[in-house]
């Protein structure tokens, strides 16, 4: 038999100082006469056993008179003789200053307190021994210890070999995973025997020779044991520069050579990893190496939120492959103590969207609905999504309007290998597709691109704050010659009549027509290559949806409240009929580019477009108003559009102790366009036409728009608060600025004459628009005639138009520290200081309490300074159990619609919404409790 050799404890050849763990001083020698062909027990760091040697393949002596004969030894040369009673083959040591000021010991550990990472696998490569053109590397981990192990098969392994691969191709070496005795046999191909020198490798020590085996051909293409999350490499994986299928080399001896069997139990096990450069005649550029997003798996992201400073839920690209998500708040919906409103807006512990936050890849997104804070998560499909995380409690380093949560959508990433990718997809509904009750009216022909083609647009002349329309005579008796007046009257008259057909004719109720199955389609690619010699990854995608619903039957109700009453009273009480389509679609594209190993720029563009198209029949009763047999008529097109630009850079500074530089600027345009909503109501009685707001058929154009400009950097320092206790500062500064322009326009129309049509779509047609005839004149004197003018249907005076302008400054810094206040609690704290200034200019023709129609209004500004102080402790209770406390103080802010001095027609509400520009922020307290229990990877449960 013969073996490789981990000494338990480090105290190989007793060289515990207290002589512990061992006793024999003469362990080398009786190694090496048991079979022993090489020892990997070192290094051990700070450790007393470790060897004065280190990043050097020996050969050690033994001296049975003394311990530690391993301490110093005879290096491994090329072309010289193997001499010495034990071969060491020793890991990596020496310093790491990636990660903080104060350096760390770097021994080749992997542990769940220092996972794999991209500074450690450098230094790995940086450290390890090298004979002739072989590197050799060798890496250690305490298995069997809970954390150890959850670290590794939760993505910890993947992650190492990944890193080691992505090392390699960026110093275009060649990598051979090898079993200990294959390391053992490389090395000894570059020894010379003492007798004469060969090709191939000498027996340096004699050893007992094991059965003669045909040996498997290593690692080639074996599979992965299902469920354990990680992978042996294949052939597949090798670079180009590796030389594809000999990437893997058998090094092992065939025949009468030796076998291992494997060393006695210990709590540690060797990875051994072989790095050779590649051969002159078979190298090509290699491989560029990117810091890309990646795939978001369940474990991945449980083992982020187990170590997370704040309570944080996720839903990742893997959950988003598995689930039926079409958009951000389809995937917002399923995370635990997150609901949404409308399919849109996130309702987070119970608290509406004016309390919630909404981030792009870390940037504050703008609202494109005049009555919510909040941005409309269904403007994002799926498709372009890698995951989305719901913070829970408040920590300085996120935005003070944070109270019940903050929602960060985080955009797919260029990938780690090329590719192109189509899907197509079609769906069926039984409540929609092929229904002929289905609820629609004719659009435009662009509407399957979810904009409209301007058959629904209000003519420039409207938006004239100028404007202003004549009154509809029907007579009009006047001098001759007419006076100034009489004339202007007269003149006025016959720009009513142009306005009136220059809106045009308009449908004011829904047609019935089946609608085609729902269809989807999303092509996208990247591949990661070079520009101008350094690695650059790219992401294109295009996903596109269309789907159809439809419901009837659905009740409405509107409830008041009395003074002499103890119950809530119906108000209005009616059943519903909607039909809606969808469009959702977008144009996205990452780009990342690598200026040195530690620093990354990168560029991210999102364009996106939606509309919702919907026709609806309410009937029912309006008690409040007196109002029975009610039939109200809705059309309505929304139109919505994001256009982002993302320049980012991820910088780490290793000579400053591992200081992290993140930074990311954006420039955001959104606008919502609302052309031509359409309200026709009328109940039973002769009249026709309701008293329920809005009275007269009515149609609605409104118009917002919004800049946005934010600009972040966040500095991340970790320092040592003991030998084996780390702490973190992070400080910041955050800037974002606001532009927004908000118009609308109603136009009601008088209907002069009855009865009135009994189909609404037969009001505003070609041939009763304005005036039908010519202007009749009758001579009743010398000195007077009278005017006859042949209305029918008008636009009515006045017609109510508003507006608002508003601005806003919102600069932030704030400082937080992580520290170990025990070994199994964290303290996290610190404290985030906000400005806040909002303006905003008014004007509007619609009088209501504490607004003046026809005049200006421009208040004083909202200007507030905040200290926003936070505190968490998180206790891991054991490996698998985290108990969380949490203490924030926010703030919420009033939109600025709230603060705009015009009263507007909330056309989902049915009711009139009037702003206040008095009004104040809000000052909220925090208290956060969660125990969190992870019982197996992939799994979890939280309170």
């Amino acid at each position: 038999i013969v073996f490789g050799f981990i000494h338990g404890n480090w105290t190989l050849d007793n060289s515990h100082p207290q002589g512990r763990y061992c006793g024999l001083n003469d362990e080398l020698a009786l190694l090496r006469r048991l079979g022993c062909y090489a020892d990997f027990t070192m290094p051990c760091g700070a450790m007393p056993m470790q060897a004065r040697m280190v990043n050097t393949i020996y050969w050690a002596v033994d001296d049975p008179a003394r311990p530690k004969s391993y301490d110093t030894g005879i290096p491994v040369k090329v072309g010289e003789v193997g001499r010495g009673d034990l071969l060491m083959i020793p890991g990596p040591l020496g310093l790491r200053w990636a990660e903080r000021l104060i350096p760390r010991i770097e021994s080749g550990e992997l542990a769940h307190y220092d996972p794999p990472a991209a500074y450690r696998a450098r230094r790995w490569a940086d450290l390890a021994p090298q004979i002739g053109e072989d590197r050799f590397l060798k890496l250690h981990t305490h298995g069997a210890q809970e954390g150890n192990a959850a670290m590794l098969l939760e993505g910890g392994l993947d992650r190492l070999f990944a890193l080691i691969e992505a090392e390699c191709r960026r110093r275009g070496w060649q990598l051979r995973y090898v079993t200990a005795w294959q390391m053992r046999q490389a090395v000894l191909q570059y020894v010379r025997s003492d007798k004469k020198e060969q090709k191939e490798p000498a027996k340096a020590i004699p050893q007992k020779a094991a059965p003669a085996q045909k040996l498997p051909p290593i690692n080639q293409g074996m599979p992965p044991a299902p469920g354990s999350g990680t992978r042996r490499a294949v052939a597949a994986d090798a670079p180009a520069a590796a030389g594809g299928e000999t990437f893997f080399q058998d090094t092992r001896a065939q025949g009468d050579k030796s076998v291992s069997t494997g060393g006695p139990a210990r709590k540690e096990e060797a990875k051994r990893v072989v790095l050779a450069p590649p051969k002159p005649k078979t190298a090509e550029k290699p491989k560029p190496v990117l810091r890309s997003m990646g795939a978001s798996t369940v474990k991945a992201l449980l083992q982020e939120r187990a170590k997370a400073a704040a309570a944080v839920e996720s839903f990742g690209s893997e959950q988003i492959s598995k689930s039926s998500v079409s958009d951000a708040g389809d995937i917002v919906a399923r995370v635990s103590g997150a609901t949404v409103v409308e399919g849109k807006y996130a309702v987070i512990r119970g608290l509406t969207d004016r309390y919630s936050a909404a981030t792009l890849n870390g940037a504050e997104l703008p609202s494109a609905d005049p009555y919510r804070r909040s941005a409309a998560l269904d403007m994002f499909p799926a498709k372009i999504i890698d995951r989305v995380t719901v913070t829970k409690t408040f920590t300085p380093d996120q935005p003070g309007s944070f109270t019940g949560g903050n929602i960060n959508i985080v955009t797919k990433s260029f990938p780690d290998r090329p590719f192109v990718s189509l899907e197509l997809g079609v769906a069926y509904n039984t409540q929609t597709t092929g229904n002929d009750n289905f609820l629609t009216y004719t659009g435009g022909d662009t509407d399957w691109l979810g904009m409209d083609d301007g058959t629904r647009a209000l003519p420039d002349v409207f938006w004239d704050p100028d404007l202003s329309f004549g009154q509809a005579y029907t007579s009009l008796t006047v001098r001759n010659p007419p006076t100034d007046r009489q004339k202007d009257i007269l003149k006025k008259s016959m720009e009513l009549d142009r306005l009136t057909k220059l809106a045009g004719p308009a449908e004011f109720a829904p047609k019935r027509e089946a609608p085609p199955p729902a269809h989807n389609f999303v092509a996208s690619a990247g591949d990661t290559l070079y520009f101008l010699g350094k690695p650059l990854g790219l992401f294109v995608s295009l996903p596109y949806a269309r789907s159809y619903s439809y419901y009837d039957g659905g009740e409405v109700k509107r409830y008041f409240y009395q003074n002499d009453s103890d119950e809530l009273e119906v108000r209005k009480e009616f059943t519903e009929e909607k039909g809606t389509v969808e469009v959702n679609w977008a144009a996205t594209a990452s780009v990342a580019y690598q200026l040195f190993p530690d620093h990354q720029l990168g560029y991210n563009f999102i364009f996106n477009q939606c509309s919702e198209d919907s026709a609806r029949i309410r009937k029912g009763e309006d008690n409040y108003n007196n109002l029975y047999e009610l039939t109200m008529n809705r059309l309505y097109f929304i139109e919505r559009n994001l256009t982002s630009h993302q320049l980012r850079g991820d910088h780490l500074f290793a000579p400053l102790g591992g200081l992290k530089v993140d930074w990311l600027a954006t420039h955001t345009d959104t606008y919502q366009d609302e052309p031509d909503t359409r309200f026709y109501n009328v109940d039973g009685t002769d009249w026709g036409l309701s008293g329920l707001d809005p009275k007269l058929p009515t149609r609605y154009w409104r118009y917002l728009e919004e800049e946005n400009d934010s600009f972040r950097v966040d500095f991340t320092l970790p320092f040592l608060l003991s030998a084996v206790q780390e702490a973190q500062l992070k400080f910041g500064w955050f800037q974002s600025s606001a532009e927004r322009n908000y118009r609308e326009r109603m136009l009601q129309y008088d209907v002069p004459y009855r009865p009135y049509p009994t189909d609404p779509n037969q009001i505003l047609v070609p041939g009763s628009l304005g005036l039908v005839g010519p202007v009749v004149s009758n001579a009743l004197s010398a000195t007077r005639t009278r005017y006859t003018f042949p209305w029918t249907n008008y636009i009515q005076s006045p017609s109510d138009r508003s507006y608002y302008r508003a601005e806003s400054e919102i600069p932030a810094q704030y400082a937080m520290l992580d520290v170990p206040a025990l070994p199994q609690v964290r303290l996290i704290g610190g404290a985030r200081f906000e400005q806040t200034e909002i303006r905003t200019t008014s004007f509007t023709t619609v009088p209501s309490e504490g607004v003046k129609p026809g005049e200006t209004n421009s208040p004083p500004p909202l200007v507030q300074d905040d200290i926003l102080p936070a505190l968490g402790l998180v206790w891991t209770v054991t490996p698998k159990w985290n108990l969380r406390l949490n203490y924030g103080e926010t703030i919420t802010r009033p939109s600025f619609r709230e603060l705009a001095g015009i009263r507007t027609y909330d056309p989902v509400l049915d009711e009139y919404v009037v702003g206040n520009p008095d009004l104040e922020m809000t000052a909220v307290k925090n208290y956060d409790a969660r125990l969190e229990w992870f019982p197996r990877p992939g799994e979890l449960f939280s309170i």
